[in-house]
């Protein structure tokens, strides 16, 4: 059983970043907040965003995002120390491999039930964030950018809390095979395995639509 330790709750809304001549509106940057989170099924309580279509969906209500992972990610730009939630996650855990968790795979923590559903995309406002040109670049050739969640039971979240696989996706779309496939630029080229990843319902709404019109164009 996957089972790792919450060491961050945050929160946060849009702020202005800038860097190198260049600024942003983004809410990228989330801050450890005291007591519990609460969690609702459409919103982590605290949060708010600069791009209300494109984040904090339904499908990516809640995202986790794992510190070994984070290190991987930051020992490509040459840096050591990570303030949590500066990559704009709200949950900051110790461990959470993106090769083993598929989207659909069910997760208990505190009193709340998530499911996985796709990996977080990185766009160009990451160079901004991290103040480097590679920010982004780093982040797609590292493949370990953290996953959506959508919330399925709501509730809160206590500091030091556990985050706890409770059931696996029976059809396996690995999220770093979405990653592969969706930001990295492999594609969707082979119609036996679009069938078999349609299957599975926890995908966001717009992908399950994207994948049903290339069988049926």
């Amino acid at each position: 059983m996957l089972r790792t330790k919450v060491i961050s709750l945050n929160a946060g809304g849009p702020e202005t970043l800038e860097w190198n001549g260049q600024s942003v509106v983004s809410s990228m940057r989330k801050r450890q907040i005291n007591g519990n989170l609460k969690v609702h099924t459409d919103r982590v309580e605290g949060d708010s965003f600069a791009n209300g279509k494109a984040h904090g969906l339904i499908h990516s209500a809640v995202y986790v995002y794992g510190l070994s992972s984070i290190r991987d990610y930051l020992t490509r730009l040459g840096l050591n120390n990570y303030e949590p939630g500066a990559l704009g996650e709200n949950l900051t855990v110790e461990h959470l491999d993106e090769a083993e968790i598929s989207a659909g795979d069910v997760f208990e923590v505190g009193g709340v039930t998530l499911e996985a559903t796709f990996p977080r995309i990185p766009c160009a406002k990451v160079n901004i964030r991290m103040q480097n040109a590679e920010g982004q670049k780093q982040m797609l050739a590292c493949g370990r950018s953290g996953i959506y969640c959508r919330v399925l039971i709501p509730g809160e979240i206590a500091p030091g809390s556990e985050l706890v696989r409770t059931s696996k996706a029976e059809v396996r779309v690995p999220i770093t095979e979405l990653y592969a496939r969706v930001a990295c630029g492999k594609g969707w080229n082979e119609p036996e395995r679009i069938k078999e990843v349609l299957q599975n319902r926890a995908l966001p709404e717009k992908l399950i639509a994207d994948l049903t019109r290339r069988l049926n164009p």
